[in-house]
């Protein structure tokens, strides 16, 4: 059963690894759809950690440093995918401030790296420790949502 768990898991990263790396292919035809492909591989690592974190689904060290690994693969190139002139189309729900506030985004792309690589560099062995590399994750994930992104209604 384990090795099944940690095989789907693996598989899954296999999956949003490519994901991103398609994305930063797709960048430059077309930046809004292509950090909206980024930001559903996050969201898909990020709950499956989260399920994890709550006892939903077995904790499974590779599985979650996998996913912790695609958030910060992600983080690394975000920056690059909010260039001038892709403010607007796609539905994005990229914020004006991006552009007009760029140090102030910047910096919290770096928030989220830093937080990342301390993840992937010290992952979680329990549960109970991807809850709080989670709960850092998420307040950086919440800050940079807050002041540069446009909630759908």
């Amino acid at each position: 059963m384990k090795r099944s768990v940690v095989a789907g898991a693996l598989g899954a990263a296999v999956i949003m690894c490519a994901g991103v790396i398609a994305t930063t292919a797709m960048a430059a035809d077309d930046p809004v759809a292509s950090r909206q492909v980024m930001m559903k591989n996050v969201g898909a690592s990020v709950g499956a950690l989260g399920k994890m974190a709550k006892g939903e689904i077995e904790f499974d060290a590779l599985a979650a440093e996998l996913a912790l690994r695609v958030v910060n693969t992600a983080s690394m190139g975000y920056g690059e995918l909010f260039p001038e002139g892709s403010e607007a189309g796609g539905e994005t729900e990229a914020a004006p401030a991006i552009w007009s506030n760029r140090d102030g985004f910047n910096a919290e792309i770096v928030k989220l790296q830093t937080a990342t690589s301390a993840a992937v560099a010290a992952p979680p062995t329990s549960g109970e420790e991807l809850g709080q590399a989670l709960n850092s994750l998420g307040a950086v994930c919440k800050s940079c949502h807050e002041g540069f992104r446009i909630e759908k209604k």
